[in-house]
Order: C-alpha cells, then structure tokens, then sequence
C-alpha cells in the first residue's frame, strides 16, 4: 500500500467508551476489500491521520468500501481515550 490521504473524518460515540469513525481517503492503490491485511493497513493509516493512532486508542472492527477506483470509505472503532 503506498500514499493515503484523509478526505473525510467524522466520529460518533456508540457506547460510553468506544468511537465508530468513517473516513474518506484517497490512495494511490486500489484496496481489496477481502483482502484483511490491506483493510488494516487502510484503517491503520487512516486512524493516525485522523488523530487516534491504533496504538493509544486500538483499532476494532476495520471496514473498506470502495466508493471510486482509489477514493475509499473506511470504518472502524477505537477507544474514546488513549488512557
């Protein structure tokens, strides 16, 4: 997987400790969407440039959609503090 760039990031709180975001990126590979280390290496990505890195916050849950040929919809769940 080469560049990614975040488009789009919104967040909403599902449960009293848990983010779902969904994010909007633009890469320069086509992602496969079965493929499960390349829709954690999008979501990876796209949580850091997001502002909450897998490493504080986790990961949970990571989901692509394509949308557009390299444009992509990612969807994952992380932690509300990185405590």
């Amino acid at each position: 997987m080469g560049t990614l760039t975040l488009v789009n990031h919104e967040k909403e709180v599902t449960l009293y400790h848990l983010y779902k975001h969904k994010a909007t990126v633009k890469t320069n590979e086509t992602v496969n969407p079965d493929d499960l280390d390349s829709v954690y290496e999008v979501a990876y990505k796209a949580a850091v440039q997001s502002g909450f890195h897998p490493c504080g916050y986790d990961l949970l849950n990571p989901q692509v959609k394509t949308i557009d040929k390299n444009v992509h919809e990612v969807i994952w769940i992380s932690a509300v503090h990185c405590d």
